[in-house]
C-alpha cells in the first residue's frame, strides 16, 4: 500500500486493508461509550432535532479514529487514550516498531514500548498507549 492516509482506507476491504494501524496521536484510541453506541443502534428511536437532523445519524457520524478504522475492517489498532507528549510518542514509536520488526507480537511490542517510556524519568505517558486486536498478532514480512 503506497498511500497511508486515513482517507485512502475508505472503500478498501479484506486483503486490501493494512493488517495493523498505529495512530500515534492525541486521543486517537478513544471510542464511544457503550451507551452512546446503543443510542445509535437501529433498536433505539431516532429523534429529529428542530433543524431536521436525525440524532441517530449524528451519532453514527461522530466516531473516533480507532472506532472508524475498526468498524471499517482494520483488525489491529494501536493508539492513545489521552493527549500524549511528543517525547513520549517518539519513544513509544521507536520501541514499538523495533519490537515488531524483531518478530514480537503487537501485545509484546506495546508492553515493551510502554516500559521504554517508564524507564525515562522525564516521561509520564506510559499508560496512555493501547492496542485493540488479537494479543497474539504478529506482523509477517511480505
Amino acid at each position: 500500500m503506497d498511500d497511508l492516509r486515513v482517507a485512502s482506507l475508505v472503500g478498501r476491504q479484506g486483503d486490501d486493508l493494512p493488517s495493523l494501524v498505529c495512530f500515534n496521536a492525541c486521543e486517537s484510541g478513544r471510542i464511544r461509550s457503550r451507551l452512546a453506541a446503543d443510542k445509535a443502534s437501529p433498536k433505539s428511536p431516532i429523534r429529529k432535532r428542530k433543524d431536521g437532523i436525525e440524532t441517530g445519524d449524528l451519532l453514527e457520524q461522530n466516531v473516533g479514529v480507532a472506532e472508524a478504522l475498526l468498524r471499517g475492517g482494520i483488525a489491529q489498532f494501536v493508539g492513545t487514550y489521552w493527549p500524549v507528549g511528543d517525547d513520549a510518542a517518539g519513544t513509544f514509536a521507536a520501541s514499538l516498531y523495533r519490537e515488531i520488526a524483531t518478530g514480537n507480537t503487537v501485545r509484546e511490542a506495546v508492553i515493551e514500548a510502554r516500559a521504554a517510556i517508564r524507564r525515562d524519568p522525564e516521561l509520564v505517558d506510559f499508560a496512555n498507549f493501547l492496542h485493540f486486536g488479537s494479543p497474539s498478532f504478529v506482523v509477517k514480512e511480505v
